[in-house]
């Protein structure tokens, strides 16, 4: 089950990465309460603290739970947190309930609609970059 766990947060940091060539875009969701245009891709997974905290000294509040993975045309950032939801916020902005800024339900809800294909090399790059870098040492 671990095992399993590791190889579905592996894919879901490369769908995001993968990401970054593909915007400019415009996103919406499914149920079309949110829409928005990526600027840029910011998600770094071997790096998500500094990422998090360069958004936090620029006057977002980020959560510990979630992490920033873009910026959109208005200046709002896209975390990705939660129970693997995706939220926005403007600067200043906090998320209060599980429901509050939520853009997209599922971060696969956001990533679904670039087909992205991760082979399973890079899937198992991923999982064990993931593992060395954030598996605290003994």
């Amino acid at each position: 089950m671990q095992y399993l766990l590791e190889r579905h947060m592996a894919s879901a940091c490369l769908d995001v990465v993968k990401m970054k060539p593909l915007v400019p875009c415009d996103v919406e969701n499914t149920h079309k309460t949110y829409k928005t245009r990526i600027t840029s891709v910011v998600f770094d997974p071997l790096n998500i603290e500094e990422v998090d905290e360069r958004f936090r000294s620029e006057g977002y509040v980020v959560p510990d739970e979630a992490h920033v993975i873009a910026t959109t045309e208005d200046g709002s950032i896209l975390l990705w947190g939660g129970l693997n939801s995706v939220y926005h916020l403007k600067r200043g902005e906090e998320i209060k309930t599980v429901f509050d800024k939520l853009a997209f339900q599922d971060l696969l809800d956001l990533t679904r609609r670039f087909k992205i294909k991760n082979k399973k090399v890079e899937i198992d790059e991923m999982r064990a970059a993931l593992i060395e870098k954030y598996t605290p040492s003994k």
